[in-house]
């Protein structure tokens, strides 16, 4: 996970050694010439300090590690390799970023132009190898982690990977031990020059040379296995390279066959053979593999499985290396040309690495460009705990928020009860005297979803509390729609500006991993402890003083995309999809903040003019657009081949679009008004005109309509003649002003369709938040957590083992092909419904929230066809079981038999590794109810109570 470390360590402003200026093109230094068009280029690995200036430039760097500021205009950055801070904007002048038209538009993908317009991009950004952090300043941006970058790498993680410490002195030989390579089976062999059998292609250069190990030694038992082991510190991509050949026994291939494994304890991580199948190999060769691995032991093993002949397999130039390409990629982040904090929708990839990547802004974060260092600032929202916070009692039931005083001064919030912890209002540990063993309270604290960073003020936490030096502890958990984000413990010495008992708790991107969160829970750490010599006598206590954040802003309108690593990809309030606002007055609707695409369907007319129907746009200069969608309404009504639907755009960035409006053209259709034309209209005089026509007066729409769910709703309670003929639409118009007044001449039904953010899961395990908003979410190959956040969201899993929130508006959410588990997360209960022909399918576990009102009703026969294992194995045949587990649900409907029927109930134990991808601890009393159709079986696992809740099983 890239980290807020200085990515640009030794970046001066203040020209001191270690820093370069790049100066090619215009001079620099002069203010004018940053208003140019610069083409600023330098490869020579220098750490460079780049400021383009106001023009739309082009920067090209190289390897160093490098900060650039591009300033204001459409620029073209590519920062080469290296640890980079890349602004697309200026950072700290602070100033609006300004689009121009952008000069090298082929460093981006062709269709990354066409998802985003080509005439829409800002500025593009290609970080390039490294541990890169880019902003993307406002407007709409196209950003690469590294795309086509060059690969950079930690160190070595094995020793003498070329066979050279260990020197049998100018000849070759075998031995139990080489430097730091064992022999678990035979004995290795380290041979020096070019034996018999050697393959000499590729010998003495860079692939191979020198020493280097044989596998089939020497001897009896002559196979070897030969193994090193390992540390890995930080979780990431390592990259295993190596190179090989096959010394066969004359044409035999069965001399040299040979495998290579990562091992982590027992269990084996990576694999892979090698044959030469023909026996004509005949040279070196090079392997390369990236590997994901987390932080812990291992062991790097080479084993020979051929004939043993002492004829075997040859390795050399062993590494395994981390690759650093963990990006921080932030699409927004800065102000526009009008010095507003407008977001732009921006398109954004990440690479190789284990990536975070945000669409909107995040303004607490930033680059110090005088230190040098990444900077925090102080979160500024305050919450109010006496609104946002709730109680649960040491037995998981609700309990009581009480308050008291704190001893930094203030009140202090917690949980009612808990006596034998000390203080009743604080949130304790409730503990058995005689064991000391127990459970806490938890104080509950709920956030705006895009949180990203909190300040939690603690108090009454006592340092040396109880005897022998035991200090009082709290714990910590971060929660995003009810799936933990990270947690901790934490005693009076770990908080900020603190002393022995009080002080603040920061929770922050090195907490969480840049994942937002709209929960925070605290408990008391247990067990209890001895006190003034008494056993058992106190346990921790504490309450929360105060607790102040801040977050994702913005509402751009994003695509983003992860890449090979465990990606962290947000989203955000991409509020520009909100519902246009009718001005009563003039008719007009103001699309200033709407980005997205409006259905228009002809629903009828009994009117007995041929009526025109259309519409108009009005831009930021004033500038009037209109066309006809229906020269005649009455050759457009439903069920006509010529079509009654129309769909309206107005999700382009160059529309520039502020105002909308609709109209009619009473007997249009009789005065040359046709299906599709662009006609001129006169907004004052409400006079149309054609190229077929003279001026003719049109009727703009003044009907009340009301925006409901982004759709639009028509107020009729003052039309007295009201009579449309049909039960449908929501746009009704009245031909003869002053006349009947019937509103039923042109019946016309107008939808509104937001304009979804994108997110894509890529190759590793990622975490796809999409913030407020609709939201179009697919998961990629990995084992992903997905969540939709607030919003009429579409949520697709993807080829793992995912975990998805779910949320009672969203409107489709479909798991993938892996164990999929759907999280239910709603104070008042959630409904799901995974019945035949519904827009939840797909999963094979539910869980729900804390709420006691959580009903799930399920198709045995939907359930048996679409169940996976956690190996990804689907059930298919006769002789298959699927398993189905629901947890934390409250009621379940299992009447959907299908032609199954119920068969048996049993207590069961789940295995461990269910029990880690449902989140259990193996306290659950778990019950599995048997249902069979001929050979098929289908187990579902429940912890709920079989008490008449269980719909369509008699209870047994």
């Amino acid at each position: 996970m890239a980290e807020v470390i200085n990515t640009a360590a030794g970046l001066k402003s203040n020209g001191s050694n270690d820093t370069n200026t790049l100066v090619d093109g215009p001079n620099l230094p002069t203010p004018e010439s940053r208003d140019v068009n610069n083409d600023l280029s330098n490869l020579s690995g220098d750490n460079l300090e780049v400021r383009a200036g106001k023009g739309d430039d082009i920067v090209h760097a190289g390897s160093g590690d490098d900060f650039i500021a591009a300033g204001r205009g459409s620029d073209t950055i590519k920062a080469g390799a290296g640890n980079d801070v890349v602004e697309a904007w200026n950072h700290s002048l602070n100033a609006g970023d300004e689009a121009g038209v952008n000069r090298d538009l082929s460093a981006a993908r062709d269709k990354d132009l066409e998802a985003l317009g080509e005439e829409c991009v800002d500025d593009i950004v290609v970080a390039g190898a490294g541990d890169d952090y880019v902003e993307g300043g406002a407007n709409n941006d196209i950003i690469y982690g590294d795309r086509g970058a060059g690969a950079e790498f930690g160190e070595n993680l094995i020793s003498d990977g070329d066979f050279e410490t260990f020197d049998f002195g100018n000849t070759w030989g075998t031995n139990a031990n080489a430097g730091d390579w064992s022999a678990e089976v035979g004995n290795i062999e380290i041979q020096e020059q070019l034996h018999g059998g050697v393959p000499a292609g590729g010998y003495g250069g860079d692939i191979a040379s020198g020493h280097f190990l044989e596998l089939d030694s020497h001897g009896a038992n002559s196979n070897s296995t030969v193994s090193q082991t390992f540390t890995v510190d930080n979780d990431g991509i390592y990259q295993l390279d190596f190179s090989y050949a096959f010394r066969n026994k004359g044409g035999d291939s069965t001399t040299a066959p040979f495998t290579v494994q990562i091992m982590a304890g027992t269990e084996v991580l990576f694999e892979k053979s090698f044959q030469d199948i023909d026996g004509i190999d005949d040279d070196w060769d090079l392997f390369s593999e990236d590997i994901d691995l987390s932080s812990g032991e291992y062991s790097l093993k080479f084993i020979a499985e051929g004939a043993e002949d002492t004829f075997g397999a040859l390795i050399d130039n062993v590494s395994l290396k981390q690759v650093l390409h963990n990006d921080v990629l932030i699409g927004d982040n800065g102000p526009d040309a009008a010095n507003e904090g407008a977001a732009g929708d921006d398109l954004i990839r990440g690479g190789k690495g284990n990536d975070v990547i945000i669409g909107d802004n995040f303004e607490s974060l930033s680059f110090n460009e005088g230190t040098g260092e990444f900077e925090l600032a102080e979160p500024t929202t305050s919450v109010d705990l006496s609104v946002n916070s709730s109680a649960y009692n040491a037995d998981g039931t609700v309990g009581t928020v009480d308050t008291g005083n704190a001893s930094s001064g203030g009140t202090g919030y917690g949980v009612e009860g808990a006596s034998e912890s000390g203080v009743l209002a604080q949130i304790g540990f409730s503990y058995d005297s005689g064991t000391g063993e127990g459970a806490s309270e938890v104080f509950s604290v709920s956030l705006d979803e895009h949180t990203m960073i909190a300040k939690v003020g603690i108090a009454n936490l006592y340092l040396n509390e109880g005897d022998n030096g035991v200090d009082e502890a709290g714990h910590w958990a971060a929660y995003r729609e009810g799936i933990l984000v990270a947690e901790g413990d934490f005693i009076a010495s770990d908080l900020a500006d603190g002393n022995n008992n009080s002080g603040y708790l920061n929770i922050g991107p090195e907490e969480t991993g840049f994942k937002a969160f709209d929960e925070l829970q605290f408990t008391a750490v247990g067990p209890a402890f001895d006190k003034n010599g008494n056993a058992n006598a106190d346990s921790s206590d504490y309450y929360v003083t105060s607790v102040t954040t801040d977050g994702l802003t913005g509402d751009g309108t994003d695509i983003l995309r992860g890449g090979r690593g465990d990606d962290v990809i947000l989203g955000g309030d991409n509020a520009k999809g909100g519902t246009p606002v009718l001005d009563p007055d003039t008719g007009y609707y103001d699309v200033s903040n709407f980005r997205g695409t409006i259905d228009v369907t002809m629903e009828g007319t009994e009117a007995g003019f041929e009526n025109s129907f259309g519409y108009f746009t009005k831009d930021s200069e004033g500038n009037v657009n209109a066309e006809v969608i229906w020269g005649d309404v009455k050759q457009h009504l439903p069920e006509s081949e010529n079509g009654n639907t129309f769909n309206l755009d107005l999700g382009h960035c160059d529309d520039c679009v502020d105002t909308l409006g609709f109209f009619i053209i009473p007997n249009g259709g009789n005065k040359g008004f046709e299906s599709g034309d662009s006609i001129g209209i006169d907004l004052n005089t409400q006079q149309a005109t054609s190229s077929n026509n003279s001026d003719h007066p049109f009727l703009l729409g003044v009907q009340d309509l009301i925006g409901n769910n982004g759709n639009l709703t028509l107020d009729v309670s003052g039309i007295g003649n009201f009579n449309p003929g049909t039960e449908l639409g929501n746009q009704f118009w009245n031909d003869n002003p002053g006349g009947d007044g019937d509103f039923d001449d042109v019946v016309t039904t107008v939808e509104i369709n937001e304009q979804p953010e994108q997110l894509f899961g890529g190759k590793g395990d990622d975490w796809l938040d999409g913030g407020d908003g609709i939201d179009h979410i697919k998961g990629g190959k990995g084992d992903d957590i997905i969540i939709g956040g607030g919003g009429a969201d579409e949520i697709r899993g993807g080829k793992g083992n995912d975990t998805i929130a779910y949320d009672v508006e969203d409107t489709l959410v479909h798991g993938g092909k892996g164990f999929d588990v759907l999280v239910a997360n709603d104070p008042n209960g959630v409904d799901i419904d995974m019945s035949k022909g519904s827009n939840i399918n797909g999963f094979e576990a539910v869980i729900g929230g804390d709420s006691t009102n959580d009903k799930l009703t399920i198709s045995l026969g939907k359930t048996f066809n679409q169940n996976h294992d956690l190996d990804g194995n689907k059930a298919k045949n006769d002789d298959q079981v699927a398993e189905f587990f629901a947890l934390g649900i409250e009621d379940i409907d299992a009447s959907h038999l299908q032609g199954f029927e119920y068969q048996a109930a049993t207590s069961v134990t789940l295995d461990q590794d269910m029990q880690d991808k449902l989140g259990l601890d193996g306290t659950e009393m778990i019950t599995a109810y048997s249902f069979t159709k001929g050979g098929k079986e289908v187990i579902i696992y429940t912890d709920a109570s079989f008490d008449g809740n269980f719909i369509g099983v008699n209870e047994v």
